[in-house]
């Protein structure tokens, strides 16, 4: 059996934060006796004690005959000191027993009383009261039989007519007396029950955010479950908002750990919000743990209000085992023992849930004492409905060896049986009053422990909580099943490896009475399935384990074939006459094993290949260290294609781009007619009409023979040198600005030019118009000549000049123009912008014209003349100059005007009738100017007049 961990609830008790504890008390730690009767165990100091009933208990109870008493809780924890109180009188009386708290206080904000209560006998519960007095009211008066102001002067903070059979959290708020002293009473008012216990009397300041996580069930009622029952776990329980805050997201979350791993892990739903005090129930998904292990499991209480301060109530942890064969209930300590007694006789066990079919093979069981020379056996029952039915099986019937506490074994007699699904009751046998079978505090199940007798009230099985709390109790009585590995075999068969070096050998193996999947290992390798192929000759160790841990191993030798991939190919080299020695015979060799001997017949040479021969058969032996041999005869051939001769030859082409070269082959010695086949796809043994390049062409005689011939064409190397000119032409007859050049490609190196005017560059400049010759030469003699023209302008010397006659007036048409031209080439015609055709025109008014002039070459030249006119005052005396810019305009125009001397001065503009357009005074002045303004005006020739003492100007202005 493997190691055991008990199962239990705990609590990480863990740093707190916010919470100030105003009063405590446990019972706990007090001096004084430790044994004897009632009244001998010393009570708190402080508590006021009132037996105002001063009824007297009932002889089983007599140990309580105060109102309370300090004792041990024999029932659940003899190490728990606790307070007790009881109802049973004789004669029946109703109790009025008192226990006040010495004065606390004063107490603060969001404060509570904590107590933990129980009554032991589910058919005989105690009620009772929890009440609260001020120090303003109190103290506490009454006594022995005197009920004083306890009831007058304190009010009611909890009642209960029952309080539950197992210790059960109690809590109540203080708000209502925040700032104030009190004493606190707990009453025992039952009526003729049996025991109320009352413990952990706590008052603290209640936290803010305090989440409590409870557990409804444990996750398995089991500490030690067998690997092949593979017992589900079940998650469900509650969780307690102890703050004074709302919580929200409430969920709980499970966490289940095998060893140190976490193999399952979920949540709960979430609860959006938990008003203060209230529960919630939550329940998640079961699991069910398989594997060997020491299991834990985690129930976490979340919350997402904030930090909880309350944090060791968060967090619970159950603790068992999954191991090969054993079942238990128990937690391995055991605080009591129980048997039938009374000379009845009978049975008393628990039930175990069977999953799978399995093999029971033994009973263990704890006897507190022993009875030697006295028998003891276990029997298992089968259930119907969950209720012991009938006996199955029984273990062979022990002999006690002497009196002493002992755990047993004993075998199922006649062997183990099998058991199928469903559920079981292993008990103990009462033989003769003498049964005590051990007891532990943990894991309790209710309707799982049984005992029955012939005389049991009601003549059916009963469950232990049936008599009371104090037989809440597991029994150590563990059933074992079988050895999981027991009829596990394993055999291995192996194929042998072709040959040494060959990785083509297997080995297989067979697992039986394994259990679930087996998995399969094999080492150094081959895999992880049953069989391992692509083996190498040597030690294989295959280990098999199946669903359950059970690990099977063997070993096993792939043996490989000595002589199997010894195998030789066989080449030679044909002697290239009949009589001629250089023709070859090797041997190639694959396989084998360590140094390979070589023996020739006809030599004593001892190497793979035999050379110098001439044609004929040679015979080789080839020996390994494992004397594994091949014998080879090998033929050497006299070549046929020996005597066969080729020549080639190739004529040029005349340049790299000619398609005129030639190449050809001549065979001679050949054995036959001859085929040819060129790179070029011609199947003659001339091409002609190629270009420059490399060609192959493959010949072939009658015997087969084949050559490969390479023939190379190639080109005339100056067959592409060629030339390109360019000019600039000279910008008349006799201009030296003229310029030839000469572009030259397909040459070989450095160039050389010579040009006819003794130029050596590729272009020459400052040329006359005329025609240039030049002779270009490449580094490998290459030459050639070309000739350029230089031409020049012929409209270059065409020139012309405009004059004019000015208008005796604005409107008088009596102007002219003049166009004289020079330089022109042959015939001159002439084109004015009045639609005049001769070199001068007349009788124009004033304005701008303009005259293109075209000679017999098409040479052409434009030019404007303006015809001014007077408007009949001269510059009689003006001192000073002016001017119109710009002149023509569109209307608007700057008159720009200086005199010699200052002087007062008048502008004035008219149109071609004389009639005043604009008109502006200036007073002593040197110079100056008018901006005018006729964009309005019609087109036509004004009149600018600018006046002084000493003459007058007039200025002609062209508006368009």
């Amino acid at each position: 059996m493997k190691k055991f961990y008990s199962l239990l609830l705990a609590l990480f008790v863990l740093s707190s934060v916010n919470a100030q504890v105003i009063f405590s008390e446990d019972f706990d730690g007090i001096g004084g006796p430790t044994s004897g009767g009632a009244g001998t165990y010393t009570f708190p100091a402080g508590w006021f004690l009132r037996n105002v009933d001063n009824s007297t208990p009932a002889g089983s109870v007599s140990y309580v005959n105060e109102a309370w008493e300090r004792r041990e809780d024999f029932a659940n924890n003899v190490a728990d000191s606790c307070a007790f109180s009881t109802s049973w009188y004789s004669p029946a009386a109703t109790a009025n027993d008192w226990m006040w708290t010495p004065l606390i206080g004063p107490i603060p904000a969001n404060c509570v009383l904590k107590w933990n209560a129980i009554t032991y006998d589910p058919s005989y519960p105690d009620g009772y009261e929890v009440r609260i007095m001020t120090s303003s009211q109190g103290p506490p008066s009454g006594g022995t039989g005197l009920i004083g102001n306890q009831i007058t002067n304190s009010t009611t903070l909890f009642s209960t007519p029952a309080e539950n059979t197992t210790w059960t959290a109690r809590q109540v708020s203080l708000n209502a007396y925040a700032g104030q002293s009190v004493y606190i009473a707990f009453r025992n008012n039952a009526t003729d029950e049996f025991l109320l216990l009352i413990d952990d009397v706590v008052v603290e300041t209640q936290y803010t955010i305090d989440a409590q996580m409870q557990i409804a069930d444990t996750a398995t009622p089991y500490t030690l479950i067998p690997a092949p029952q593979g017992a589900p776990l079940n998650f469900n329980g509650t969780i307690r908002n102890n703050g004074v805050n709302a919580l929200t997201n409430v969920s709980a979350q499970v966490n289940v750990f095998n060893g140190v791993t976490n193999v399952y892990s979920a949540n709960s739903a979430t609860t959006a919000s938990l008003a203060a005090g209230a529960t919630t129930n939550w329940t998640i998904p079961s699991f069910t743990a398989t594997a060997i292990g020491n299991y834990t499991v985690q129930f976490i209480a979340n919350q997402a209000s904030g930090t909880d301060q309350q944090n060791n109530n968060d967090t619970l942890y159950q603790y068992f085992s999954v191991i090969d064969s054993t079942y238990a209930r128990d937690n391995g300590t055991v605080v009591g023992s129980l048997g039938i007694g009374a000379g009845n006789g009978g049975y008393l066990g628990q039930g175990y849930d069977v999953y799978n079919t399995d093999y029971l093979t033994s009973i263990g069981v704890y006897y507190t004492r022993g009875y030697t020379g006295r028998p003891a056996a276990l029997v298992v029952w089968n259930t119907v409905g969950g209720v012991p039915n009938t006996i199955i099986a029984s273990t062979d019937t022990m002999i006690y060896p002497d009196d002493s506490a002992r755990y047993y074994t004993l075998p199922i007699s006649g062997g183990a049986i099998s058991l199928t699904p469903g559920e079981y009751v292993v008990t103990a046998v009462e033989f003769d009053s003498t049964l005590a079978v051990g007891l532990t505090m943990d894991i309790f199940t209710a309707n799982k422990t049984w005992v029955y007798w012939p005389t049991i009230p009601g003549g059916v099985w009963g469950n232990n909580e049936d008599f009371g709390s104090a037989f809440m109790r597991a029994y150590v009585i563990r059933p074992n099943f079988g050895d999981l590995c027991l009829n596990n075999a394993i055999s291995t068969t192996t194929t042998t490896a072709t040959c040494l070096t060959c990785a083509d050998g297997s080995a297989t193996t067979t697992a039986t009475g394994t259990d679930g999947t087996v998995t399969y290992s094999w080492a150094p390798s081959g895999g992880n399935a049953a069989t391992a192929t692509g083996l190498l000759s040597g030690s294989y160790t295959v280990t098999a384990t199946d669903g359950f841990g059970c690990v099977l191993m063997d070993t096993v030798t792939v043996a490989f074939d000595t002589c199997g991939g010894f195998t030789s190919t066989t080449s030679s080299v044909d002697a290239s006459c009949a009589t001629c020695a250089d023709g070859s015979a090797t041997i190639s060799v694959t396989g084998g094993y360590g140094t390979l001997a070589y023996t020739w017949a006809s030599s004593s040479n001892t190497t793979p290949t035999l050379s110098s021969l001439l044609p004929g058969s040679y015979t080789v032996t080839v020996v390994d260290s494992f004397g594994c041999t091949i014998v080879q005869t090998i033929i050497v051939n006299q070549s046929i294609c020996g005597n066969v001769v080729i020549t080639s030859d190739s004529t040029e082409a005349s340049c790299s781009s000619c398609a005129d070269g030639t190449a050809w082959v001549v065979v001679t010695g050949n054995n036959g007619p001859v085929t040819y086949l060129w790179s070029n796809s011609s199947t003659n043994d001339t091409i002609t009409g190629v270009l420059p390049g490399t060609y192959t062409v493959l010949v072939t005689d009658s015997a087969g023979c084949t050559f490969n011939i390479t023939v190379i064409v190639t080109s005339d190397i100056c067959g592409d040198i060629a030339s390109a000119t360019s000019n600039t032409q000279a910008t008349c007859a006799t201009c030296t600005d003229g310029s030839a050049t000469v572009t030259v490609t397909g040459s070989n190196g450095t160039l050389a030019y010579l040009w006819s005017n003794g130029g050596t560059t590729s272009t020459i400049s400052n040329l006359l118009p005329g025609i240039y010759t030049v002779v270009v030469t490449d580094s490998a003699g290459c030459s050639i000549s070309d000739t350029v023209t230089v031409p020049y302008d012929i409209c270059s010397n065409l020139a012309v000049s405009v004059s004019s006659t000015t208008a005796t007036c604005g409107t008088c048409p009596d102007g002219s123009a003049t166009a004289t031209v020079t330089g022109s080439n042959g015939t001159v015609t002439y084109l004015w912008s009045n639609g005049g055709t001769t070199a001068t025109i007349t009788n124009l008014l004033t304005g701008s014209y303009t005259v293109t002039v075209t000679d017999s070459a098409g040479c052409t030249y434009t030019d404007t003349v303006t015809v001014g006119f007077v408007d009949g005052i001269a510059d009689a005396n003006f001192q000073g100059s002016a001017y119109v810019y710009p002149n023509p305009n569109n209307g608007q125009f700057t008159v720009s005007f200086s005199f010699v001397n200052k002087t007062d001065a008048v502008v004035d503009v008219f149109n071609s009738l004389g009639q005043l357009m604009v008109s502006k005074q200036y007073d002593s002045m040197l110079n100056g100017r008018f901006d005018v303004n006729l964009e309005n005006a019609a087109a036509g020739i004004y009149s600018v007049r600018i006046r002084t003492a000493e003459g007058v100007k007039v200025l002609p202005v062209s508006v368009r």
